[in-house]
């Protein structure tokens, strides 16, 4: 009988021992799950609330005119922030300190604050103007803007690359002011036409 119960208490006491194992590695696997999806929701927030510079080419509709917008479209301001162009480029193909974007302000100091929602817009050149090749080395098609910046517990660096080339045989939209008179021209046709019909007969 005494073996028996030692038996018994034996197993009783390694099935204790089982099921706080178990116990236990399942509390471990709910904890790294939760640390996990506190992870996942402090990055989600900072991402939705962190700086974000934005680099583009403008081309707008009835305009042969290229730009450059730099543009925080983020939740917070972009600290410290720091601009450089890799190879320059000098505005309308004029070989002159003062046309050079590495000598524009925005390039050429380190800016403090840059809130959200601000932008700079930069005129580069008229598209025809591009293709000369004799400006080719001056006013690049193709160049590399690096903004590096921080938010009050992050910092980050980003590269752009303008590719001016793309815009080569295109038609950026519809022509503007021109397309809109062209749409008023043809809705005052058709109102004329409906009141014609709504006019008095001729006998």
């Amino acid at each position: 009988m005494d073996r028996f119960l030692l038996l018994i208490s034996g197993a009783s006491a390694l099935g204790s021992l089982i099921v706080m194992a178990v116990y236990t590695s399942l509390t471990y696997k709910m904890l790294k799950e939760n640390e996990k999806a506190v992870s996942l929701s402090e990055l989600q927030i900072r991402s939705q609330s962190r700086p974000y510079i934005a680099i583009r080419s403008l081309c707008r509709p009835a305009s042969p005119m290229f730009q450059l917008s730099i543009a925080n479209t983020g939740h917070s301001a972009a600290k410290n922030l720091k601009l450089s162009i890799s190879p320059d480029f000098h505005r309308f193909g004029i070989d002159k300190d003062e046309e050079s974007l590495q000598n524009q302000p925005i390039f050429k100091y380190p800016t403090e604050c840059f809130p959200p929602g601000m932008e700079l817009i930069y005129d580069l050149s008229l598209s025809y103007e591009l293709n000369r090749p004799e400006l080719a080395k001056i006013s690049p098609k193709l160049f590399t803007v690096t903004a590096v910046y921080a938010s009050d517990v992050e910092s980050y660096e980003e590269k752009t690359v303008i590719d001016l080339a793309v815009y080569g045989k295109t038609t950026i939209g519809s022509y503007g002011p021109i397309y809109e008179l062209m749409q008023i021209k043809d809705n005052l046709k058709d109102i004329a036409e409906t009141l014609r019909h709504f006019g008095p007969k001729e006998d």
